[in-house]
């Protein structure tokens, strides 16, 4: 069933820059969620102490993580984690990597911190500011580093931290770690996005392409993409994409 319109030469592939539906995160095209972004938000003012970011794969954490970068960085000092570490010693360098040391420091051989030594070095930090910390991928990480994300998030004062994974996260957190999970003071879960909000994830893709509106896709091809995907973000880029390249009329440099 070809459900993409190539009668009309207007708002065709061959007028885009670049192919609007890579899978590529872009969080100034952020569709959708603005509740969930809302709660991460206040959560960070609050100083709450750890949320959990749950949602199936492709449902749009990464984005979502990346748009609360944007949305804080001004006010919050953010450290973003796209994977969490698998050596819970690794976290020294994390965190020393935004907080560096001063020259004064380093000459005198007073940068060097153990992962036990790690709060206190924070805390001196950030002294009155406030930091966020996004953990990706948490349902990756092995049971010894969730239990460090725990300690930091006990011991640095004015930490914010977002542990964001798939729903299996909230399992290993229920069979082995009780005492995070106790902590979690929010669950933010994503589900999926709405069909207007598939049309207008489609439509600003295509318009940051260089192309006008949801063209060559009707608001018919809209319904049965919704439809097939279910709504869930990174479904709806691969099926448009795979739909323009099946009608061969792409033509992306």
């Amino acid at each position: 069933m070809n459900i993409v319109d190539t009668t009309a030469n207007a708002n065709q592939p061959q007028s885009w820059k670049e192919n609007p539906f890579s899978l590529k995160i872009m969080p100034e095209l952020f569709v959708g969620y603005s509740s969930e972004l809302a709660t991460l938000v206040r959560n960070a003012q609050n100083n709450e102490k750890v949320t959990l970011l749950i949602g199936p794969t492709g449902s749009g954490k990464t984005t979502l993580l990346k748009k609360m970068i944007e949305t804080v960085k001004d006010d919050y000092l953010v450290l973003y984690i796209t994977k969490p570490p698998q050596n819970p010693e690794d976290f020294v360098h994390i965190f020393k990597s935004v907080l560096r040391p001063s020259f004064f420091d380093r000459l005198l051989s007073r940068d060097r911190v153990t992962l036990y030594e790690l709060p206190v070095y924070v805390n001196k930090k950030l002294r009155n500011r406030k930091m966020v910390l996004l953990v990706d991928e948490c349902h990756e990480a092995p049971v010894h580093v969730l239990e460090w994300i725990r300690t930091i998030s006990d011991q640095i004062n004015n930490l914010s931290v977002v542990m964001a994974g798939l729903p299996t996260l909230e399992t290993v957190l229920e069979q082995n770690l009780e005492t995070l999970l106790n902590r979690v003071t929010v669950h933010v879960e994503l589900t999926s996005l709405s069909r207007e909000e598939v049309e207008e994830l489609i439509r600003k893709r295509i318009e940051f392409a260089g192309g006008s509106g949801t063209g060559p896709f009707s608001r018919e091809a809209i319904d049965v993409i919704y439809e097939r995907t279910g709504g869930f973000p990174r479904n709806v880029l691969k099926m448009c994409d795979d739909l323009v390249l099946e009608t061969g009329s792409k033509n992306i440099p």
